[in-house]
Formats: structure tokens, C-alpha cells, sequence
């Protein structure tokens, strides 16, 4: 076992290009008041609707033989991900 994982070790990791990509998009409404007698201490509230989305992309490998295997690990990876949705946030401002 611990000549397996020492061998597994030594190999360097095989991968090509690598591309990643985000973006976020909001749009709402923002309250804000503040007091001069608290010095001023005041609140504010955000209500809106957000969308975010993210892309990772890591290079794909387009030989699958077995001289690949024995050089070295490949690393593939693809991932997308979106998130959407109302939200409100209450603030404390000083």
C-alpha cells in the first residue's frame, strides 16, 4: 500500500487549458436614513432580485491511452453553476 501511494506521488499532473467565467446582475431598491442627533448611527434596507452565474472549465483530455496513464494523473473538470432569486438585506449604518 505504501508503495502504491508513493508511486501516485511521484506522477505529475497532466492538464491543458483552463477557463473560468462569472457574472452577477442586481437590480432593486435601497432605503437609507440616518440620525445627526445619534451621531450618525442610521439603517438601511435592500430589496431586489440578484442572478449570479460561474463556469469552470479545465482542459479536456483527448488521448486516452495508456501511455497517458502511466505519465502522469489528468485532471478534467467541468462545472456550471446559477443562482437566481428575491432578496432583502437590513443594515446597520454608523
Amino acid at each position: 500500500m505504501e508503495k502504491d501511494v508513493e508511486t501516485r506521488a511521484a506522477k505529475k499532473i497532466n492538464y491543458t487549458d483552463s477557463f473560468t467565467f462569472s457574472a452577477e446582475a442586481e437590480l432593486g431598491y435601497i432605503f437609507q436614513e440616518r440620525f445627526k442627533g445619534l451621531r450618525g448611527l442610521g439603517y438601511s434596507f435592500t430589496l431586489g432580485y440578484r442572478a449570479k452565474g460561474a463556469s469552470t472549465i479545465s482542459g479536456q483530455n483527448e488521448d486516452d491511452d495508456d501511455d497517458n496513464i502511466a505519465t502522469g494523473l489528468t485532471l478534467e473538470m467541468n462545472r456550471y453553476d446559477i443562482w437566481h432569486g428575491a432578496f432583502i438585506n437590513a443594515n446597520l449604518i454608523w
